[in-house]
């Protein structure tokens, strides 16, 4: 039962500053959690309303959930949708040029336990894997169309799984603060937003004549293939152009004996360097996967490295990163890089650490 209002946690930086409700759903029922209080409110299926990932009874499944709406002593506000794994099917594909990604999809959709019609499905990219996430969303539509009818406003419709940390059972007033703070997950892994993913659940093939849309698309993108093409062509001629030149001119001056004289170089002045296992390293996960961070904290423990933190950071669209303070030897550089860039292949390496630690590991796609 939802208690005693706690303010310690208003300082948080919320998904929607009118968002503090949390719905936890699973096969078991429904939890509701409230930012601002302790405890939570929760109501229970019976098998004779749900079943094996289906609705047996909508009647009173959605009589069900209107009274613990009415319950709940709070007005209608925003909130966010969870849904456990017993909810979501995934699977995962390793990216390669021989894989059929619309082929696997509809496979993965055809072999699972609910009709296509019902099914929604997100296609996720992260590194060289590729994930399909589906649900019957008749399920949580189902949910958001009652609450919808009290006037409360579902913002997004999110798997659990897709959180560091959080188990499916229930959830810690440090979860509630992770999901309503995890801004950028919240926006591209929502099953409401699923269409946008490109992931339909039949296997259609688009006719362009009929299409003026995608006819208008392909064009751009022949065209700008087109000039891509042409610059690199321009490029690789001035190129050549420069590299014929200079080597006319090497040649006329071929039989000239330049005399060079060594300059002294100046030493280097000395590096204080850190043992492998005295650096300090920090490893923050943004790809919006569960569970990579402490990958890549298992991999570094392996090379003996031990002072190792992981955390979590916003999720960015970019290549990961990796950064290293002026303690850090040439040799440990290398060694961390090229095991990371097994993982990581795209990984950009830097030496400005700003970061308190030696170094600063962040894992986007």
């Amino acid at each position: 039962m939802i208690g005693k209002k706690n303010t310690n946690y208003l300082k948080f930086k919320m998904f929607n500053n009118q968002t503090k409700v949390v719905l936890l759903f699973s096969e078991q029922g429904l939890i509701l959690y409230h930012i601002d209080y302790e405890g939570d409110e929760r109501v229970s299926f019976s098998n004779q309303i749900f079943s094996n990932k289906q609705i047996i009874n909508k009647e009173l499944f959605d009589e069900l959930i209107a009274n613990f709406i009415a319950k709940v002593d709070l007005p209608a506000q925003n909130a966010i949708l969870t849904l456990s794994d017993s909810l979501v099917f995934h699977k995962e594909f390793i990216l390669d040029s021989l894989l059929d990604i619309n082929k696997e999809k509809i496979n993965f959709l055809k072999n699972l336990p609910v009709k296509l019609k019902d099914l929604d499905c997100l296609q996720i990219k992260s590194e060289q894997k590729i994930h399909f996430l589906a649900s019957n969303k008749t399920l949580y539509l189902s949910v958001k169309r009652v609450f919808e009818n009290f006037n409360w406003y579902i913002e997004a419709i999110v798997p659990i799984n897709i959180f560091d940390n959080i188990k499916n059972e229930s959830l810690t007033k440090e979860n509630i603060v992770q999901v309503l703070d995890s801004k950028k997950a919240l926006e591209l892994v929502d099953f409401l937003k699923a269409e946008e993913f490109d992931v339909g659940f039949e296997d259609k093939e688009v006719d362009l004549k009929n299409n003026p849309k995608s006819s208008l698309i392909t064009l751009i993108l022949i065209s700008i293939l087109v000039l891509l093409i042409a610059s690199i062509t321009i490029v690789v001629l001035i190129k050549l152009h420069f590299s014929l030149s200079n080597f006319i001119s090497n040649k006329s001056n071929s039989n000239k004996q330049t005399l060079t004289i060594p300059q002294a170089s100046q030493s280097a002045s000395p590096k204080l360097e850190v043992a492998k296992q005295d650096l300090t390293i920090k490893i923050l996960n943004g790809s919006g996967v569960t569970g990579k961070a402490a990958q890549i904290k298992t991999i570094l423990e392996n090379l003996g490295y031990k002072n190792i933190e992981t955390g979590n950071t916003l999720f960015q669209n970019q290549a990961s990163l990796i950064s290293f303070s002026g303690k850090v030897s040439d040799d440990i550089k290398k060694e961390v890089q090229l095991n990371l860039q097994k993982n990581y292949p795209d990984i950009v390496s830097q030496n400005n650490n700003s970061d308190s630690r030696d170094i600063l590991i962040e894992l986007y796609k």
